[in-house]
């Protein structure tokens, strides 16, 4: 276990909740988490040569995130003001990322990217159809493809809290994460469609917003707390969590139906994929 804190953080309270973290759950063996006051720190990580690449390319996106490099597990962790101040949203936080480290230890995200490549083909072969310019097809299939991996990966992380009985730090750290976001418009698949034809990216963003909502809101789904998280969305994003409930409603069924079954990612990402198709055919 190996915690470092760059830029001038409280170390007192960096430490004081770590401590209260890992009395709620298993903390991984050579765990490396880093706790930055500015995102921008991450690029002064030094990891070996190897993986600092990919180290800069996840720093890039500005927020924190886990990874595992042969058997050390990284995490970092973004320190903002609000995070400084409220430590159940921080330990919902650290958590999720150790979730993430323990899911990859036992081989789920192994399997989920196994499962990814088994069905990438065929469903690439049915985007290259659609009447679109072939580069921006290209450039869709990789968001989608990126979105959906990282969906499911956050549904197991979620899950594994959840049936811990985690839920009250994980509810109250999502309520920071999508406070921090703008609540964008209510859109219709029917004007999306018309609306795709200008500009592709717009189905990118629609989507990612959709699956982000479900990756929280699914594990959620039958605890007591949930109604609460839905409350909180529906203040900011109005009605639009009914409309993605509609929306998503083949991707709930399946979760409800078939979560713990083998073919579940494969039924996943084809779900997905169906999905985004059909709005654009």
């Amino acid at each position: 276990m190996n915690i470092k804190v760059i830029g001038h953080l409280d170390k007192n309270y960096i430490e004081n909740t770590f401590n209260k973290t890992k009395r709620l759950i298993k903390i991984p063996r050579n765990l490396h988490i880093y706790f930055l006051e500015n995102i921008n720190l991450c690029y002064s990580i030094k990891l070996p040569r190897n993986i600092q690449k990919r180290l800069k390319i996840a720093c890039s996106h500005k927020i924190s995130f886990s990874f595992k490099y042969k058997n050390r597990g990284v995490i970092i962790i973004y320190m903002d003001k609000v995070l400084a101040k409220k430590e159940d949203s921080l330990i919902g936080l650290l958590l999720h990322e150790i979730s993430h480290i323990n899911q990859i230890n036992k081989g789920v995200y192994k399997k989920v990217l196994e499962d990814f490549e088994n069905i990438m083909g065929r469903n690439h072969q049915l985007f290259m159809k659609l009447k679109y310019e072939k580069r921006d097809l290209e450039w869709l299939f990789n968001d989608i493809s990126t979105i959906s991996i990282l969906t499911l990966k956050d549904i197991y992380a979620n899950n594994e809290l959840v049936k811990n009985k985690l839920t009250k730090y994980l509810i109250t750290y999502y309520k920071l994460e999508f406070d921090r976001k703008i609540c964008p418009r209510p859109v219709f698949y029917g004007d999306l469609k018309k609306s795709a034809q200008y500009d592709l990216d717009l189905i990118r963003l629609v989507f990612e917003f959709e699956l982000s909502l479900i990756s929280v809101i699914l594990p959620l789904y039958k605890t007591k707390r949930a109604h609460e998280l839905v409350r909180y969305l529906s203040k900011c994003y109005e009605s639009n969590i009914n409309k993605v409930s509609k929306k998503c409603h083949e991707l709930i069924i399946l979760y409800f139906r078939d979560f713990k079954k083998k073919n579940f990612n494969k039924e996943f990402f084809n779900a997905v994929f169906r999905k985004v198709y059909s709005v654009l055919k």
